[in-house]
């Protein structure tokens, strides 16, 4: 039947975490009830399981239903699994369950000594929202309380999802039009292998859709000391604005929170040694995202179906950090999406929005728009960046890791061997700067190193790195355009000023610092400033990088047009520059060039 609360309010309640309505079916509704301040929900003492103030499991409708009053779990050890929102702890199990126009305002405090069980769902709604495919489960929810969990981690656990309005989302169905302006922070005092926490603003964890939903709250995953001296700590964090990580397509989301994924000098990030791990497919790396932390289930290890999904219409207008000075794996970090599947299309890193990293120690891939692909055929386009990019310091020397590069892009970061990226009509207007601290960058004004052809893309920001090294092992590679490409670039424009102020045997280019494979550039126009190292810097790329490699400038319909306002450290570029290889590029390591159409004007 139907259960009307018409907007009266509960008062003085003292809940142990039994709820109003131990089960809602499939066709009730319950609505329109208030839960007030001066109630609480204590759900410390009492076992396990589905935990809400209006239902523990709901498999029909939850509709006007709010929150204000405090939630608190305190336990020393938590053997079995918990399920705990303010509304709802379980909502639906692959049924038409919905829970909508809801809203939480009290503040959720967990504190537990050591958890000892698979998984664990805390949201300021519903703690998991799990639904009927392409319906929508959750929608016009809104969370304004704080979410805050610590965990001591005295001894081995796997999953904990954990999100502003849910927990989780499963069984592909749609998390639509809600909002998180609470702070969501996962703090794990005493790290150790084995940790996987999914924590996003909106949701920690969806194999679902996501459209229209907005993060203002800061999110964070934070970690201090660790279990043992030798021994590699978190194990893949995925953290967003809006998710963690996401099987599902995520459109129109926006985020303004600060996202933050934090270790310290002794506590490392970790890949996953299976890649099933973790309740999350097979993504077995660290992502960071100010939208998503990662989007799709890429091939990965020894998982060899990929599901591609998309992401589009999504602007992240936050600061999103990294400050990981120990990981022993390679980690993605973008301003929208750290690692996605699939479809990058019209997403933005809006202007005062910051995508930094601090003490990068192994590979890292920071983008303005996405950090690092894996899958073998993503596509991106209408892309743009007008935030900042920064890559503020390094750790590598100090870890002995000091030949292993790191990127930085307006863009992208970069790609994992084997996939491929067809990208067009992306733009960089803000500041790409990599403070390398000693090591080995790649760094571009759009995409610091991609596999695939790039059409149409235009850099008017600009490009600083400072400190990169040229090592036997490794060369720093910076372009206004891309870092290090293996594909055809067509009409690709650079307008930005290039500075690298590094070791003389980095290579610089005002559209590539170093190209792979036969391939072409055409059409474009550069007008630009270069101040670098007069060794390996050219007025088109910086070098050539694979063995046999004829690269071809220019085509009989689409000129290379390089502006005479052009400058190379001071110096004007000449009309007789465009038929000198020696100044077209910088130093050709492999293979040749053939100059087919550059003109100067």
């Amino acid at each position: 039947g139907v259960f009307n609360g018409q907007g009266y309010a509960l008062k003085n309640w003292k809940s142990d975490g039994t709820a109003l309505f131990a089960q809602i079916n499939a066709g009730a509704v319950v609505k329109n009830v208030m839960i007030d301040e001066s109630c609480e929900m204590n759900v410390s003492t009492t076992n396990a399981g589905n935990k809400g103030f209006i239902a523990n499991y709901n498999l029909g409708t939850i509709s006007g239903c709010a929150n204000d009053a405090p939630i608190v779990l305190e336990i020393e050890t938590a053997t079995a699994q918990y399920m705990i929102g303010a509304i709802v702890g379980l909502s639906g199990s692959k049924s038409e369950a919905l829970v909508t126009n809801c809203v939480n305002n009290g503040d959720m405090t967990i504190t537990i000594g050591s958890m000892t069980a698979s998984s664990y769902y805390f949201g300021g709604v519903v703690g998991d929202t799990s639904g009927k495919a392409n319906t929508v489960c959750m929608s016009n929810c809104i969370n304004n309380g704080d979410i805050t969990v610590n965990i001591d981690g005295a001894n081995g656990w796997k999953n904990v999802y954990l999100g502003g309005c849910s927990g989780a989302g499963n069984n592909n169905g749609v998390i639509s039009d809600c909002t998180n302006n609470g702070k969501i922070d996962f703090y794990l005092d005493k790290a150790y292998k084995g940790a996987y926490p999914n924590i996003g603003g909106i949701t920690g964890y969806a194999a679902c859709h996501i459209n229209g939903c907005k993060n203002t709250g800061d999110v964070s995953i934070r970690t201090n000391t660790y279990k043992a001296s030798d021994a590699p700590q978190i194990t893949r964090p995925a953290i967003g604005g809006i998710a963690g990580y996401v099987n599902g397509d995520v459109t129109g989301c926006e985020n303004l929170g600060h996202i933050l994924l934090q270790g310290t000098a002794d506590v490392r990030f970790q890949a996953t040694t299976s890649y099933d791990s973790g309740g999350v497919g097979n993504m077995g790396h660290p992502v960071i995202g100010g939208v998503c932390g990662s989007v799709g289930y890429p091939i990965e290890g020894t998982v060899t179906t990929a599901k591609t999904r998309t992401i589009k219409d999504c602007t992240n207008y936050g600061t999103v950090e990294l400050i990981n000075p120990a990981s022993t794996t390679w980690a993605p970090i973008g301003g929208v999406v750290g690692l996605p599947t699939g479809t990058i299309a019209n997403c933005t890193n809006a202007k005062g929005a910051v995508v930094k990293v601090t003490m990068g120690s192994t590979q890292t891939y920071c983008g303005g728009v996405y950090g690092c692909t894996v899958n073998k055929s993503n596509t991106i386009s209408d892309c743009a960046n007008y935030g900042k990019v920064w890559f503020a310091a390094s750790n590598a020397q100090a870890l002995g890791k000091q030949t292993i590069r790191s990127y930085a892009g307006g863009i992208s970061g970069g790609y994992q061997a084997g996939s491929g990226n067809p990208a067009s009509n992306c733009v960089n207007e803000g500041e790409v700067l990599a403070e390398a601290a000693n090591t080995t960058m790649i760094v571009a004004g759009l995409f610091a190193a991609h596999n695939g052809t790039i059409t149409d893309c235009t850099n008017n920001g600009s490009v600083t790195v400072k400190n990169a090294l040229a090592l036997e092992a490794g060369v720093s590679e910076v372009g206004g355009i891309v870092g290090y490409v293996n594909g055809d670039l067509t009409n690709c424009s650079s307008y930005g000023t290039i500075t690298n102020d590094s070791d003389a045997g980095t290579d610089t280019g005002a559209i590539i610092g170093a190209q792979g494979g036969a391939k072409t550039v055409q059409g474009g126009t550069i007008d630009c400033t270069i101040v670098a190292p007069d060794s390996n810097v050219g007025i088109i790329l910086g070098s050539t990088r694979k063995a046999a490699n004829v690269v071809t400038l220019g085509a009989a319909d689409a000129p290379i047009v390089i502006s005479t306002k052009t400058t190379i450290n001071g110096v004007a570029v000449t009309a007789a520059d465009a038929a000198d290889a020696n100044k077209l590029a910088g130093i050709l390591r492999a293979g040749s060039l053939t100059i087919t159409n550059v003109v100067v004007e």
